[in-house]
This record gives structure tokens, sequence and C-alpha cells, in this order.
């Protein structure tokens, strides 16, 4: 055999032992080996202390230490827990299906262990944040059933007094967003969202501080669970 022709069967030897795409997803769906992590103390304490107190690192075994964790921070794990386990209630009455993001903050609020999955360090790392950002949309709503007026109008270009109530910041994992809510002359929620490093948001502010706003667009429904409000499209101007 010459040289040429070991070359070309060298060649297709090894695209024949190159996975394929179907190799490759097969090998994904299986079943991760769940890794268990032992803490020493409270980790939704520990995620409480560090946003706390601004540091920025992971919740691991190795940096956790008892001492950087206040009676302020256990009592807030506590209310954290209590309150999301309220909400779980709330959706089991209302039959509401759970996202998996969900079904693993039921699993870890009801675990009265300090051993978590690995996979769930991330969730209780941002926890304390999501729950002062469900906190604020509540003090918005101050209802869990709260329904808009129903105005056949919003669906239509339209200019419509707004005063404001207040901004939220939400930073999720995909995006850093600063949240504006405001409600109209019914009484209706509506909201609309920046990027947090939108260069202009200090002019929109200083514009809120002067009183009401007219602002011209589209309203389209939106939902925080079962709480109903309007959010502005994409295309809209102050009048």
């Amino acid at each position: 055999m010459n040289t040429m022709n070991v070359s070309i069967l060298s060649q297709i030897q090894s695209r024949q032992v190159r996975p394929t795409l179907d190799d490759v997803f097969a090998e994904w769906a299986k079943p991760k080996e769940e890794i268990i992590r032992n803490f020493s103390d409270d980790v939704l304490a520990l995620s409480c202390a560090i946003q706390r107190t601004g540091i920025h690192h992971s919740i691991s075994e190795s940096n956790l230490s008892s001492d950087m964790i206040t009676t302020e921070d256990r009592v807030k794990a506590k209310d954290i827990r209590q309150y999301y386990k309220n909400k779980f209630t709330l959706f089991a009455l209302k039959d509401k299906q759970l996202t998996k993001f969900r079904k693993d903050l039921h699993n870890f609020v009801y675990n009265e262990s300090n051993s978590v999955s690995d996979g769930l360090i991330g969730m209780i790392y941002k926890l304390p944040s999501f729950y002062d950002y469900d906190l604020e949309i509540d003090s918005i709503f101050k209802s869990i059933y709260f329904k808009n007026t129903k105005d056949d109008t919003m669906d239509k270009v339209v200019d419509r007094n707004l005063k404001f109530i207040k901004k939220i910041g939400n930073r999720r994992r995909n995006s850093n967003q600063v949240e504006y809510w405001f409600h109209d002359e019914m009484l209706n929620k509506i909201m609309i969202s920046f990027d947090a490093k939108n260069p202009l948001l200090s002019l929109l502010d200083d514009k809120l501080k002067q009183g009401p706003v007219t602002i011209n667009a589209r309203y389209h429904v939106g939902l925080k669970d079962f709480n109903r409000y309007y959010k502005i499209g994409d295309k809209w101007s102050f009048v």
C-alpha cells in the first residue's frame, strides 16, 4: 500500500471515530451524577451575608465562615424560606404548574439540612436578590390577584396619562434590567423596561420627578404570577 493510500485510509478512520451529532446529544441526555455539597452552616444565611457585604465570591465550603453570618442574615434567610413556602402553597391551591427553576426552589426551601445539590448553588447565591425583587413587586400590586380594568384601547397606539410609582432593578442570568412602574387613571399597573446600562436613564429619572407623564404607545398584557399588568411596547414616545 503506497503512502497516498495510507493517508487516505487514516483520514477515513479518523472520520469514523469522531462522534456524530446523535452521539453528542445522547451523551448530553444521560443522567448526570448528582454532587451533594455539605455545609457546616445555613448556606442561605451565607448567601444573605454575601449580598449584605457586597463581597463577590462563590459559595463554597472553603470560604464559609459562621463569623460572617449575622443575626440579620439568619432572620432574612428564615423570612425567604417562609415567603416562598407561602407562595408554593398558593400555587398548589391554584394548581399552577411549576417551572424547573421553581421546582428546584421548592425542594430547597423545604430542605432543612445543610446538604444541597451542587446544581442549586447558583440559585441559592441569587435567591436573596430574587426575594428583594419579589417584595418590590408585591408592594406595587398590594394583592395576589390584581386584575387591570378592561380597556379596549390598550392594544391600540394611544396617549395615556401615567403616574410614576417606582423603579426596580431586575438582574437575571442573561440580562440586567431596570423596570419603571406606573399606574394610569384607571389604576392599571403599567411597566416599561430598560437595560440598566442605558446612559439616558438619568434623564428619564429627572423627567419623572416633574410629575405625571403622557406616553403614546401600544400596551400589551403581562403577568407576574397571578397579578396582571400592561407592558409598554417597543415603539413609544412622550407627548
